[in-house]
């Protein structure tokens, strides 16, 4: 997979959001403790619950656009952009020689993996 959807960097506007968002809950929440009133946290109650429907939907068009494509490669959604965007062109080369990265594997229920006694008093990498 060559290019796959970064969340995160596609919603950083949204976190800038998500904060402001935050901010203004405390302070409202601080509001209502301060005058005793529960104006506040009724208003931090909705910000929340939009904040969980944002949410929702941006997780649907991700599962929507993997379920109508099959794969999270940006290069296969081309077909799903407006006409007046022009394509996306991929410019880096993969290196063939590079090997893969070896992803941990879980071991089956009951049975303990061997371990390695330099590896646990050692760290070769962080």
């Amino acid at each position: 997979m060559r290019h796959s959807v970064n969340i995160g960097g596609m919603c950083s506007g949204g976190a800038r959001v998500a904060t402001m968002l935050q901010g203004v809950s405390l302070s409202l929440v601080a509001w209502g403790r301060f005058h005793n009133d529960w104006g506040g946290q009724i208003l931090v109650i909705f910000i929340l619950a939009t904040a969980a429907c944002e949410a929702a939907i941006a997780m649907v068009l991700v599962l929507m656009l993997f379920q109508r494509k099959g794969t999270l490669d940006v290069v296969a959604w081309q077909s799903l952009r407006e006409s007046n965007q022009r394509a996306y062109v991929d410019d880096v080369e993969l290196d063939p020689d590079k090997p893969s990265p070896v992803w941990p594997q879980l071991m089956p229920a009951g049975i303990e993996p061997e371990h390695d006694p330099e590896e646990s008093s050692h760290r070769r990498h962080i």
